[in-house]
């Protein structure tokens, strides 16, 4: 398995962690249910496909617009790649 985590994914961890521990709980909270149990995550998840291949999109509960935005590789397993504001209303 590889790390499942990106260097950006982490410094958005430690700078959340450091600036607002509430948001940074439950963001957690939604990294270990996809760490967990990614097909349920991805039954519920946006699909975006981007040059580097697909990312799916999960929002954190009562955080809206913020989500976390993570691969799955089938030999690898999950990796959370980044988490940032998304509307997903605008077109």
């Amino acid at each position: 398995m590889t790390e499942a985590y990106s260097q950006v994914a982490w410094d958005q961890l430690d700078a959340m962690e450091a600036s607002d521990p509430h948001r940074y709980a439950d963001t957690l909270d939604l990294i270990e249910d996809i760490l967990d149990e990614p097909g349920s995550a991805r039954a519920t998840a946006d699909v975006l496909t981007t040059p580097h291949g697909v990312l799916f999109e999960n929002f954190v509960p009562d955080r809206y617009p913020l989500a976390v935005f993570w691969s799955n590789h089938p030999a690898q397993g999950p990796r959370i790649e980044a988490f940032f504001p998304h509307d997903a209303n605008r077109s």
